[in-house]
C-alpha cells in the first residue's frame, strides 16, 4: 500500500518510454526491477515489520519487576527419591535419600 505511489509513477513513465533519454530508460529498467522485487518480496518483509513491531510493544510493556519472584509456596508432596552413582574404587556406590514432608515424618 505504502508503494502504491512509486507504482503509479512508474506505470506513468513506461507510458512514456519513447520519450526518455538513455539514462532514464536505464534508470526507470532499474525502478521496475525494485517493483519487482517489492511485489515478491513485499509481503515476507511486512510480516517481519509486524512481528518485530510486536515484539517491541511486548518488551516496552515490561519492565524489571515483572521478573522479580514474588511469592514461594512449599507445597506438600510425596516421599521424593533421588538415586545417585558415585565413583568407588573399583566400581561404583550406589545410594538413596529420602525426603519426606513434615508430615510424613510426623506419622511416621
Amino acid at each position: 500500500d505504502a508503494a502504491a505511489p512509486f507504482f503509479e509513477t512508474l506505470e506513468a513513465l513506461q507510458s512514456l518510454y519513447s520519450h526518455l533519454s538513455p539514462a532514464q530508460k536505464n534508470l526507470l529498467r532499474q525502478s521496475q526491477a525494485v517493483r519487482q522485487s517489492l511485489v515478491v518480496h513485499g509481503p515476507f518483509i511486512n510480516s517481519i515489520l509486524e512481528v518485530s513491531e510486536k515484539v517491541h510493544h511486548a518488551a516496552a510493556s515490561l519492565d524489571d519487576q515483572s521478573f522479580l519472584v514474588k511469592e514461594v509456596k512449599m507445597l506438600p508432596t510425596s516421599q521424593l527419591l533421588i538415586e545417585r552413582r558415585a565413583p568407588c574404587g573399583v566400581g561404583s556406590l550406589n545410594w538413596r535419600v529420602n525426603w519426606f514432608t513434615e508430615e510424613e515424618k510426623k506419622g511416621a
